[in-house]
C-alpha cells in the first residue's frame, strides 16, 4: 500500500511519471494512490521522489538509502574491467569463505531484477564439505550411467522420454576426457565443483513465469560480487542437468521437489591468478536504426 503525505507532497509529479503499471493518478492537481490491485510493489515512487512524501506499506522509507550515499559508483571503464576480467576458475585454495563474506555476496542477489518483480528466486548455499563430496560422487555416478546408456542404442528412447538425450550425447562426445580424468591423480582426478568449497544453487516454483531468467540474472549478480571481492567462480550446468535425471540430488541440496533447479555456480579463492583477459568471436548484432 502507497501512502503519500500530501504536506510533503510538491506535485512535481515524478512518482506517477514513473509508475510502470499506472496505480498513481493525478487529481485536482495532487497525486493519488488509486489502483492498489495492480501495484507490482517496484516502489520506483518512493525511490524517486525528492521530498520523502511517499512511503510504502512494505518498507520503512529508512530502508530507502539514498543513491548518493551509494558512492563512489564504479566508472565505465572499472565495471568493464571487472567484466573482461571474469573468468571460469575451477582451481581453488582449500580455504573456506567467511560466513560473513557469503552473506554480503548472496545478499545482493535481493536487488537483482526479476520479471514481474516476482522475487521470486530460492538459493541454496552449501558449504558442508562432506555433503559437497557426497554429491559430487553422485553426479559422476550418474555421468558414468548415462555414457553407458548413450552407447546402447536400446536406451535411446529412454533418454529422450526423460530429457536427456542431448546432454547424453555431449557426454559421449566427452567420453575420452572422462577417462583421463578417472585415470589421473590426486586433484587432476574429475570433481564436478573442482574442489571449491562452496556451492550456490537457484531454484523457482512452477508458478513462477520467468523463474529461469531471474535464478541466472541473480547468480550472475552474485558471481560479479563475488569477483568484486577476489573470488573465482564458474557455473555448474553440469549439477542441473544430473538432478533432472536423478531427483535425489535435488533433495540433498534442500531443493523441493517441486522446485524447479535452474543453475548453480561455485565459489572459492583462486589458486591461480591469470594474466591476461580472453578475446572472444564477435557478437553475431543487428542495427536497427
Amino acid at each position: 500500500m502507497v501512502r503519500i503525505d500530501e504536506n510533503k507532497c510538491n506535485n512535481c509529479g515524478a512518482c506517477i511519471d514513473v509508475c510502470p503499471a499506472l496505480v498513481i493518478e493525478e487529481k485536482n492537481g495532487a497525486a493519488v494512490f488509486v489502483h492498489s490491485r495492480s501495484c507490482i510493489k517496484c516502489w520506483h515512487c518512493v525511490a524517486v521522489c525528492p521530498k520523502g512524501a511517499v512511503e510504502c506499506g512494505e518498507f520503512p522509507l529508512s530502508e530507502f538509502p539514498a543513491i548518493s550515499g551509494l558512492k563512489p559508483l564504479p566508472t565505465p571503464a572499472a565495471a568493464r574491467n571487472l567484466l573482461l576480467a571474469r573468468r571460469s576458475v575451477r582451481e581453488f585454495k582449500n580455504e573456506r569463505i567467511p560466513r560473513e563474506l557469503l552473506e554480503e555476496i548472496v545478499g545482493i542477489a535481493s536487488s537483482s531484477p526479476t520479471g514481474h518483480n516476482a522475487q521470486a528466486v530460492r538459493l541454496a548455499v552449501i558449504s558442508d564439505k562432506e555433503l559437497l563430496e557426497e554429491l559430487d560422487a553422485r553426479i559422476m555416478k550418474t555421468f558414468k550411467k548415462i555414457i553407458k546408456a548413450a552407447a546402447n542404442p536400446v536406451s535411446e528412447t529412454v533418454l529422450k522420454t526423460v530429457g536427456a538425450d542431448l546432454f547424453a550425447s555431449m557426454l559421449a562426445d566427452q567420453k575420452d576426457a572422462f577417462e583421463r580424468f578417472e585415470a589421473a591423480d590426486g586433484d587432476k582426478r574429475m570433481h564436478v565443483f573442482r574442489g571449491a568449497p562452496t556451492l550456490i544453487v537457484a531454484h523457482y516454483g512452477t508458478d513462477s513465469l520467468s523463474g529461469k531468467d531471474d535464478c541466472v540474472i541473480a547468480l550472475r549478480d552474485i558471481s560479479l560480487m563475488a569477483e568484486a571481492h577476489g573470488l573465482g567462480c564458474t557455473w555448474i550446468g553440469y549439477l542441473v542437468a544430473a538432478a533432472h535425471i536423478d531427483p535425489a540430488i535435488k533433495k540433498k541440496l534442500g531443493v523441493p521437489l517441486s522446485d524447479i533447479l535452474a543453475q548453480a555456480v561455485i565459489l572459492g579463492w583462486p589458486r591461480r591468478k591469470y594474466k591476461r583477459a580472453i578475446p572472444r568471436k564477435p557478437l553475431n548484432v543487428k542495427w536497427i536504426d
